[in-house]
């Protein structure tokens, strides 16, 4: 048993693209079998023909948009010799979910098959019409604006896509480390940042914040000193509040410890050093 996250990656193509359909669901399979405990990752392959329930009430699209669309996190999406019935507002039902999938922010990988045509594929007008629009939308009439991949064989897509499916992958890891280690690097006070950055660059033999003692004149109380410069600059309750304020997170923290050798003053520790905005 392991813990991971898991991402649906949903297939969208006309009704052309049948073999590309088995094989996509296949890798992701293997994909999983092979990286899934590893990399605490697994994949949920998600299509219309073996994902969407019966539902009557809505149009054909509007149920695969609820259903699909709206809880897949990547889209592959696959074009043949087909472009694919329009739906109530696009060309084709495939074309929809790309431009709302890309509406969303969210990543596509688009294939276009480029291999040898067999005679069966275009032995219709409507085929025809069809392969034609196709091929307007692939020169640039289309709402994807990124890089598109071509395959010529159904090897030649299991091939890609398994290649693309592991880079991807690998991607969305790191990304999803990074991210987990900024929530973990705690968001600084002002006075926490000031003290760290003076600290930081200051000559070696002044690196410590003194306890500063003042018993004489109109003021008598404290306040501190890093390096040759006394804190806070304009002296009041707010300022020192900010200054005191900032010197506790960062002991808090173990970024800033007690000097052993003089108690009234502090110094970074190895974690404060290394520390970074």
């Amino acid at each position: 048993m392991f813990s991971a996250m898991c991402f649906n990656i949903m297939l969208s193509c006309p009704s052309d693209v049948s073999e590309e359909k088995e094989i996509f669901i296949k890798n992701i399979h293997e994909w999983n079998s092979i990286n899934a405990e590893d990399k605490q990752i697994v994949i949920i392959p998600m299509d219309w023909e073996n994902t969407v329930y019966p539902s009557s009430g809505e149009y054909p699209q509007e149920v695969i948009n609820k259903q699909l669309l709206e809880k897949a996190d990547i889209l592959v999406a696959v074009f043949r010799m087909r472009m694919g019935s329009p739906t109530n507002d696009y060309i084709s039902g495939t074309v929809e979910e790309i431009s709302k999938f890309i509406e969303k922010g969210k990543k596509v990988l688009l294939y276009y098959y480029n291999g040898l045509i067999e005679q069966s594929e275009i032995d219709s007008s409507e085929k025809i019409e069809q392969y034609k629009i196709l091929q307007k939308f692939k020169a640039g009439n289309t709402p994807y604006k990124g890089v598109y991949n071509e395959y010529n064989s159904a090897k030649d897509f299991s091939d890609k896509f398994s290649e693309h499916l592991q880079r991807l992958m690998i991607d969305i890891k790191n990304t999803n480390n990074i991210e987990k280690n900024n929530k973990n690097i705690p968001i600084l006070n002002s006075g926490a940042r000031l003290i760290l950055e003076k600290l930081k660059n200051i000559p070696d033999d002044e690196d410590q914040i003194l306890l500063k003692m003042h018993n004489s004149g109109s003021f008598i109380g404290y306040s501190y000193q890093i390096g040759v410069e006394e804190f806070p600059k304009i002296y009041n309750r707010e300022n020192m509040a900010e200054f005191e304020d900032g010197k506790e997170q960062l002991l808090e923290l173990g970024l800033l410890k007690i000097n052993s050798t003089r108690k009234d003053s502090w110094i970074l520790t190895s974690k404060g050093y290394s520390y970074k905005f």
